[in-house]
């Protein structure tokens, strides 16, 4: 009997939540190594658990796509694999969004922020074969010391615009939809913005696992999400470069120039900014 009523309360459970699941696709957006492939990951097992076959798109891109070329082709030696990308994946799944926005249709967006100053830094070293083809020949004479991979880093200013004005033209100039316009709940690390049948959830990465899970599951109505920790490489085969690159600081001007920008400033704290600069300038090797 215990195990009938126990069978019972799962089924009810399931059925339940699988009429209360939001149906329209969900759309993960947002300008790179900033913690999406754990989104994607928690919210397509969670339509799979309660067997809902809902798309969930993956892109980084709507719009502007000459504007993020242009700024790639300025900082990458071999530009040619992110710019394919683009064309591939993000023009596919930008061309469906627009069509249900054009139709009137509820678009439901997850995007995710994070310290910009770590997001550039592991931008660059994931896609480092492409800003530095030849770094195996450098790294095979010792070229590639903490002091000139800092070097290489801070001069690539192009490529880190994309990100620093993201919201703008990827989100503000494809869906008139200005996420500036409205204080970020900073305490809470996440906030919902709306127009029209648009919504947009953007959560913090730093928040992702104090309220993270919480927040997709009610703003998805998804119940059964789970948050899980996915690692994805994070530096790839350039990872050794990486751990070297952290111990050492990162030049003032950069991180002034970096956490001036409207991004920084309207996502975290004045007391937050500080704590990261106090981070990257003083490295614990």
């Amino acid at each position: 009997m215990e195990t009938l009523l126990k069978n019972l309360s799962y089924a009810l459970k399931f059925r339940t939540a699988k009429i209360l699941a939001q149906r329209d696709p969900v759309y993960i957006l947002q300008m790179g190594r900033v913690g999406s492939t754990s989104i994607v990951t928690a919210i397509s097992q969670a339509y799979q658990v309660i067997r809902l076959n809902i798309p969930v798109y993956h892109s980084h891109y709507l719009a502007n796509y000459d504007k993020v070329a242009e700024r790639a082709r300025k900082d990458l030696q071999n530009p040619e694999w992110a710019l394919a990308d683009i064309e591939q994946v993000d023009k596919t799944i930008s061309q469906n969004l627009l069509t249900r926005l054009i139709n009137n249709q509820p678009i439901k967006i997850v995007s995710l922020v994070r310290d910009p100053v770590a997001r550039n830094v592991s931008a660059f070293f994931f896609a480092f074969s492409q800003f530095v083809p030849d770094w195996k020949a450098h790294e095979a004479h010792n070229l590639l010391s903490a002091n000139s991979l800092n070097m290489i880093f801070e001069s690539k200013r192009h490529f880190i615009q994309t990100a620093f004005n993201w919201f703008d033209e990827q989100i503000k100039d494809a869906l008139k939809l200005d996420v500036y316009a409205v204080p970020f709940d900073k305490t809470r690390g996440w906030q919902v913005y709306k127009k029209g049948k648009v919504e947009l959830l953007v959560l913090r990465m730093e928040d992702l696992h104090r309220t993270g899970e919480d927040t997709l599951r009610k703003f998805l109505h998804l119940p059964c999400l789970k948050m899980v920790k996915v690692n994805t490489g994070e530096e790839r085969e350039a990872y050794e470069l990486y751990r070297r690159f952290l111990t050492h600081p990162i030049s003032q001007e950069y991180l002034e120039m970096t956490y001036a920008t409207k991004l920084a400033r309207h996502f975290y704290t004045e007391a937050e900014i500080q704590q990261f600069i106090q981070h990257w300038r003083n490295p614990k090797g």
